[in-house]
């Protein structure tokens, strides 16, 4: 049912509440953009590009995940001398209760390691963000390419709410060269509409026709 947002809906109610309810399987797990549609076409554009230069996250999530970054970057530089400016990929693995309500999402690690070698090279790093808490899952990952999670970087992560740490791995698989993300999943959502923002600031190729890496 189509909710129509007009001036009498505007002028007399303070907030608008998108219900969720579990009992009717009304849900709004999306990103923004899929459930609201405007008459005029110029108005989708502004609200689009309000949210992209307006709304981020605060400057503490905002600077750690620059310090990782640059961490992630100069490590891998280290490790192959050739990667001059510090090239890494990025991967998002959603297990769990996601699984549940998507079963058709569950890999093994086996599989997921199929999908990646056919576009990573083997030794490269890859930074996975997950809420796996089994790090050994990701064991043969770790037996082909150069694996770094947001806890290796404890140090940095001492005086931050945790509650952020998911922003943060965020932040730092949108700065990957290539990111594969877990279908149906808005966390993923959200990082490929980071890539895509980034690109469009730095002219990445394939920035014109929606041609990115992911």
């Amino acid at each position: 049912q189509i909710c129509m947002y007009d001036r009498k809906i505007h002028e007399e109610n303070p907030v608008v509440h998108f219900k969720a309810d579990q009992i009717d399987g009304t849900r709004l797990i999306t990103q923004f953009y899929a459930f609201l549609w405007f008459e005029d076409w110029r108005h989708d554009l502004w609200s689009k590009r309000f949210v992209r230069d307006n709304l981020r996250y605060n400057n503490e999530i905002m600077c750690l995940s620059a310090r990782i970054i640059s961490a992630l970057r100069n490590h891998a530089r280290q490790r192959s001398p050739g990667n001059v400016n510090g090239i890494y990929d990025a991967v998002h693995i959603r297990r769990g209760d996601f699984q549940q309500q998507f079963p058709m999402t569950m890999m093994d690690a086996s599989e997921i390691l199929a999908g990646l070698k056919e576009h990573i090279a083997p030794g490269s790093t890859l930074f996975i963000c997950t809420n796996e808490r089994d790090i050994s899952f990701f064991g043969p990952i770790q037996e082909v390419y150069d694996v770094s999670f947001l806890g290796d970087f404890g140090k940095m992560l001492s005086d931050i709410n945790p509650n952020y740490f998911p922003l943060v791995e965020q932040i730092v698989a949108s700065r990957g060269r290539l990111f594969f993300g877990t279908m149906f999943s808005t966390f993923s959502a959200y990082i490929t509409r980071l890539r895509g923002y980034y690109s469009v600031l730095e002219k990445h190729d394939g920035h014109m026709n929606g041609g990115l890496r992911n």
